[in-house]
């Protein structure tokens, strides 16, 4: 089944999913599927997106989009945390601006990141609050940055997915990526829920720090041109 989206709701950036199949697609698909989207022609979609379970050098000619890593919450708490690194259940959203001013960081920093991460709306952040899933990063005694989830279903998995996973650019190249996980595990409420969430294809650092802690990449989507 093919279906018209529109990258973060906005109509000036269409393209086609293929959003339901009967089996795994593979690369001789493509032509089929392309000829198939011409279907929403009418609003020229630039490219189509299809799903995978093939790892990432699989498919290395196609633009990654977003990759889902997971593993169940009780096989991720045994990774040691190092010393100053705590979470505190968040009160209110009084350090959103803080989180905001993290992410303007990394983006000045590096100007492809606006692509792959951005940060959870206000209200999503309070909803998280209110499900008593999310926390406060603090690092040697000041805030750095937020971990929060919400509990839905992710492909088929009872999961806690990840909404916001953030340290604040002060406490970054210190190698706490993978702790940080760690410590959200352990802060999770159910192990045998599996922790899920998205990573962009491109966005190597947060990949490799979520597999140092344990979640395994399960597959993703990819782009493939249509013009």
């Amino acid at each position: 089944m093919l279906s018209i989206r529109f990258e973060g709701l906005d109509v000036t950036k269409p393209f086609v999913d293929v959003s339901v199949t009967s089996r795994p697609i593979v690369r001789a698909d493509l032509p089929a599927l392309a000829d198939a989207a011409r279907v929403y022609a009418a609003f020229h979609p630039p490219r189509l997106r299809v799903w995978s379970a093939a790892p990432l050098t699989d498919w290395a000619d196609l633009d990654p989009d977003r990759r889902v890593l997971a593993a169940p919450v009780g096989h991720l708490r045994g990774h040691p945390v190092p010393e100053g690194l705590t979470l505190t259940p968040t009160a209110d959203t009084s350090r959103y601006a803080d989180a905001q001013a993290a992410y303007d960081a990394v983006d000045a920093a590096h100007p492809h990141h606006p692509y792959e991460a951005r940060l959870l709306p206000a209200e999503d952040l309070q909803e998280c609050i209110d499900a008593g899933t999310m926390f406060d990063v603090h690092w040697r005694g000041g805030w750095a940055g937020y971990a929060g989830t919400l509990a839905h279903p992710q492909l088929g998995l009872d999961a806690q997915v990840v909404q916001e996973l953030l340290l604040a650019p002060h406490a970054r190249g210190h190698g706490l990526g993978a702790a940080l996980s760690t410590l959200f595990a352990r802060h999770l409420p159910d192990p045998a829920q599996v922790l899920s969430g998205t990573i962009h294809g491109r966005n190597r650092g947060a990949l490799n720090a979520a597999t140092r802690a344990g979640r395994h990449d399960v597959g993703g989507w990819w782009w493939a041109p249509l013009r």
